[in-house]
């Protein structure tokens, strides 16, 4: 449901309007605080531009900002994945191809737009750790471990998907190094739970003051 092209057209739509941009990020701050009080130790949050409001959550004590990505693909394979069309396109059908085409033009108009919006405009990760997914990356790999470690502590990493052809070279490297920063943070993360509770209970108690 959140991977269709019509979810793209809508996305698109409130994303570039600051009033209902605004209502969609107060509720994901609401989510994040309802995790918490349900005892959820980890949220991930999907979104284009989340940087920002992850350390925004970290500096108001409602959550621990470990790590960001930053993902990117080209509209064109971006395109196959949404309508799961992977057959060569001198053998599609003319009506296939239009709708496949149709869609590159979709995204690539999202992309666009969203760089350039007025509020939390799309930008290239450009201070981001690169995460090559063709090399792959195993969780006893402690050579490339290293190396990350010393680029992960930007708080983001850059991960290009368009070159890869299966569905486990993107997710296995991307879940080996969200295991390995986790397991390395466990110490701040149990330190920071600790804080997290009266922080969240005053961040609820604004949260409802604002909407009376």
């Amino acid at each position: 449901m959140l991977y269709t092209s019509q979810m793209n057209v809508a996305s698109k739509l409130i994303a570039q309007h600051p009033r209902p941009h605004e209502l969609a990020v107060g509720i994901m701050f609401d989510q994040v605080v309802e995790a918490g009080s349900n005892d959820v130790d980890t949220v991930l949050i999907d979104g284009r531009a989340m940087e920002q409001y992850g350390h925004d959550m970290h500096i108001g004590k409602l959550g621990l900002y470990v790590l960001g990505y930053y993902f990117k693909c080209d509209s064109y394979t971006a395109a196959r994945r949404v309508l799961k069309e992977f057959r060569p396109l001198c053998t599609m059908p003319d009506e296939d191809k239009s709708r496949l085409l149709e869609e590159v033009d979709n995204i690539a108009s999202r992309n666009a737009d969203d760089a350039s919006r007025h509020t939390d405009p799309m930008k290239n990760a450009d201070h981001a750790l690169s995460l090559d997914l063709t090399r792959g990356l195993h969780e006893d790999d402690d050579a490339r471990f290293t190396l990350l470690d010393q680029g992960i502590e930007t708080g983001v990493v850059s991960v290009d998907t368009s070159y890869t052809t299966k569905l486990q070279q993107m997710t296995e490297p991307v879940i080996a190094v969200t295991r390995h920063v986790l397991a390395d943070g466990d110490e701040r993360i149990r330190n920071f739970a600790m804080l997290h509770r009266a922080h969240r209970n005053a961040y609820q108690l604004s949260s409802e003051a604002m909407r009376q």
